[in-house]
């Protein structure tokens, strides 16, 4: 894009929202169905553990070897997702990644059948098995759509706004899980009107997703060279294995962390929600300010302060003190997570690539935190 010598240059959002209408999918569009998706998936996914806890009759070890599954089925989406999509557009070519999207979406909506229709232990082991690794073809594809015709500072505001979006979706999720907690079938019905619901903004994407836009006016001011992005790149990413394992351990075993604190069941969703509200406040807060990037002590600050906070979680001795952990164990999560989505997105192309690549990251942190936790269990025992 051109701007007149004589004229300003817009605004981050301008600028983001004109490529964004030139080159690729509306930027609403993206967020809304990131939105509603997420809703369903931190429900599902994570709030799961709460509803086994409640309502199933899970062990801790049971949610931690479910954990598991979920980590193992995860990662196997997030690495196929390339090859998948590459092999499906061969089987039917005229097929689009919008289609492939929808058609991904509505199939989430029938598994939340499963365990809506079915009020068995054994239908939450499939479900997770089944629902994981559509999840992880899912998000790929969706950060494709967002990464497209984006670029610098533009894409640093798309990527922001999203991860405010998905963020967002999980503090509500988990407090409109409180009440809900004793009736799991109502929950899994819900989620199937919602991925519905979700499946329909993809009319709004483009058939495929764009190239990346070209450089903003403003991005020299804050330009990192392409070898200091990439290693940023890998040592956020080794950040966000690390993360995304501490995650899925705790989410396994916070429900049982907390009855043992004499957390009410009522209150439980709403304190896990803490750490969910830090994480929306970081990522609020580098959406805005762009201080962050390029910056090794970012990667420095945010990766000790997420090992000291899980460790302060592990160990509370009171409900306050894990609810301060929590909210400092948000706030690392998220600068991790904005900076690994962002050097992926930078520096990859506007494909599945990128995303399943990051995602993948998460997948083998799903594994091998309720595996250490696992292995923990056992030699304890």
């Amino acid at each position: 894009m051109k701007h007149n010598a004589e004229q300003p240059p817009p605004t981050v959002a301008a600028r983001g929202g004109a490529i964004a209408s030139a080159r690729s999918s509306p930027l609403w569009a993206v967020l809304a169905l990131t939105w509603v998706t997420s809703f369903s998936a931190v429900t599902a996914m994570t709030g799961v553990y709460f509803l086994t806890e409640h309502s199933y009759g899970f062990s801790a070890t049971e949610n931690v070897l479910l954990a598991l599954l979920l980590g193992v089925s995860y990662t196997a989406g997030t690495v196929t997702v390339s090859r998948g999509m590459r092999v499906l557009k061969l089987a039917l070519p005229g097929i689009s990644m919008r289609a492939t999207l929808a058609g991904l979406i509505v199939l989430l909506a029938a598994l939340c059948a499963v365990p809506a229709l079915i009020q068995s232990r054994w239908a939450v082991w499939v479900f997770i098995g089944c629902y994981a690794p559509v999840t992880g073809w899912v998000w790929p594809t969706v950060e494709a759509f967002l990464a497209a015709g984006r670029s610098g500072a533009d894409l640093r505001f798309a990527t922001g706004r999203f991860n405010v979006s998905w963020a967002s979706a999980g503090i509500l999720s988990a407090w409109a899980l409180a009440p809900l907690l004793g009736h799991p079938q109502a929950v899994f019905g819900g989620l199937i009107g919602l991925h519905l619901l979700g499946a329909a903004f993809v009319a709004w994407f483009a058939p495929e997703a764009a190239p990346h836009g070209p450089a903003g006016a403003d991005d020299s001011v804050d330009h990192v060279s392409p070898q200091k992005a990439a290693q940023l790149l890998r040592a956020f990413r080794c950040s966000l294995l690390a993360s995304y394992a501490m995650l899925a351990a705790l989410s396994a075993l916070l429900p049982f962390l907390m009855t043992k604190l004499g957390t009410p069941t009522a209150a439980k969703t709403p304190l896990w929600s803490v750490l969910l509200l830090t994480r929306l406040m970081a990522f609020a807060v580098l959406e805005r300010w762009h201080g962050w990037h390029g910056k090794w002590k970012t990667w420095l600050w945010s990766t000790a302060l997420a090992i000291g906070s899980c460790l302060a979680c592990l160990f509370a001795a009171n409900v306050q003190a894990l609810g301060l952990a929590l909210g400092a164990l948000g706030v690392s999560f998220g600068a991790i997570y904005a900076a690994a989505l962002y050097y992926a997105l930078e520096a990859g192309t506007p494909d599945v690539d990128a995303g399943g690549k990051h995602e993948s990251f998460i997948g083998f942190g799903y594994i091998l935190g309720p595996a250490i936790a696992y292995g923990a269990m056992l030699l304890l025992a």
